[in-house]
Order: C-alpha cells, then sequence, then structure tokens
C-alpha cells in the first residue's frame, strides 16, 4: 500500500506564485459550465491569461457559449505535474473591447489558422473575471484562499500570459475524444459538433489537425522510400491520456 506523504507547509505570503506557478504549467485546464440541471466539463485551451483573469476563445455554435448565455457563473480547474491544483470560481463575460480582441488574435496563431479572420461571426472570446482562486498542496486536503488582490496588481503592472507559443512547448494536451471528422473536411465557419460532451476545444481542433499534417508527412517519407521518423502513432497517442500524450509531443519535438 502506497505511504501517504505528508504535503509540504504553505506559506500564505508565497500562495499568489504557488497559484501562477500551477497555471503556467497546465496548457490544458478544465472549464466546468451549468446546462440547465446538469453540470458540463471539458478541457480548454486558454488564449490569453492576465493574473487570475483567463480568456478562452469559443464559436458561438458551441453548446457551451449557449450555456455561459443561460448561466456565466464557471470554474476552472488546473493540475500542475506535481499534483498541485489550483481552482478560479468566476464569471464569464464576452469580451468586446476591439483592441483586445486584436491583440488576443496576434498572439494565436492557431486562431488565425483555424478561423481565417478576427470578423468571423462564429469567433467569440470570454473573460473569466475570478470570484475566488483557491490553492491545493498534493497530498493536502486543505484549500487555501488566494488573494485576489494578488492578480489584478498583476495585470494593472501588465504582466500577461498568451498562449501563442504554449501548444509548441509541450503542452498537456490530452484530449481523449475524437471528432470523427478531420478538420480539412469543414469549413472555417463549420468547427463545432452538435453534442456538448464531444465539442473540441478551438485550438485543439486545430492541435489535431496539424497532428494529422505530421502523420501525413510520414507516410509521405515511406512513400518516397525514406525511413519514416519513429514517433508514437497519433491515434495511439489520442488513446494513451495525458501522460502518454506528453511523452509523445517530447518525442516528436525531439525529432523535428
Amino acid at each position: 500500500m502506497t505511504k501517504r506523504r505528508d504535503p509540504k507547509p504553505v506559506d500564505p505570503s508565497e500562495l499568489p506564485r504557488l497559484a501562477r506557478a500551477v497555471i503556467e504549467a497546465d496548457r490544458l485546464p478544465f472549464l466546468a459550465t451549468v446546462d440547465q440541471d446538469r453540470p458540463r466539463l471539458r478541457p480548454v485551451s486558454p488564449v490569453r491569461t492576465d493574473g487570475f483573469t483567463v480568456y478562452v476563445a469559443s464559436l458561438r455554435s458551441y453548446h457551451k457559449t449557449g450555456e455561459i448565455a443561460a448561466n456565466p457563473r464557471v470554474e476552472l480547474a488546473y493540475l500542475s505535474a506535481d499534483h498541485d491544483q489550483v481552482r478560479i470560481s468566476g464569471r464569464a463575460e464576452a469580451v468586446t473591447e476591439q483592441g483586445l480582441l486584436r491583440e488576443i488574435w496576434d498572439a494565436n496563431p492557431l486562431l488565425r489558422h483555424y478561423l481565417g479572420t478576427p470578423e468571423n461571426l462564429e469567433l467569440i472570446v470570454y473573460r473569466i473575471v475570478p470570484e475566488r482562486v483557491r490553492f491545493m498542496r498534493e497530498w493536502s486536503v486543505e484549500y487555501h484562499e488566494v488573494p485576489l488582490d494578488a492578480g489584478r496588481q498583476e495585470r494593472s503592472s501588465g504582466a500577461t500570459h498568451d498562449a501563442a507559443g504554449a501548444h509548441d512547448r509541450g503542452s498537456r494536451f490530452g484530449h481523449r475524444r475524437r471528432t470523427g471528422r478531420h478538420p480539412d473536411h469543414r469549413s472555417s465557419a463549420e468547427p463545432a459538433l452538435a453534442d456538448s460532451d464531444t465539442e473540441p476545444d478551438l485550438a485543439l481542433a486545430t492541435r489535431r489537425h496539424r497532428l494529422g499534417a505530421d502523420r501525413h508527412a510520414r507516410q509521405q517519407h515511406q512513400v518516397r522510400g525514406r525511413a519514416a521518423p519513429e514517433t508514437l502513432p497519433v491515434a495511439d497517442g489520442l488513446r494513451a491520456g495525458h501522460g502518454g500524450l506528453r511523452r509523445f509531443e517530447r518525442r516528436r519535438r525531439r525529432l523535428s
């Protein structure tokens, strides 16, 4: 039987730093919404983070867009490789500031690749305004309240994190669900699936498109008589869960 380890003590003055470290380490948090009387949960890929204020891109045809319109109270859950947790509870609101939308668009090549233009009517970006932030150390049974003013001070100082390079730095992208259709078979205005339980995150769907292109390149190597790179097959990687996908990404980057 695994012996329970005692959690490391937490210095209250270090809580903002510890919480931000978890947020920066987990590129694929889970977003919880409410669908009438039923909770919904899906991985998302934030397009920008200012302190504890998180920005998530969506499409107007996605189920979560309707869920947020009906009930804007949401929660984000982050998990680090050391199993430290951060939970951000707050309200989601649509971003309407054109300057901010342009900054987010310019900083996210995946959005540009997937939607083509910031004027795409399907695009909607949510700002998740934190109302409560909690941190939990691995092996602990106690959440620590993180002061919200620490996130506000970071925002006012101009310190931000966007997702421009997050997906190329080995993000935790364990998307276990399959869409059944390659993104090339959809128009840029039709990337959504009808069922909210299988709805792909915008950036995740684009990432899957790029992995498909990598697989095509390996096949071309074989056709031309050259040895294909020894990488884990994409389908096996998608079935392998978070750990297998991280290993797959590390191997793919070393070989590229």
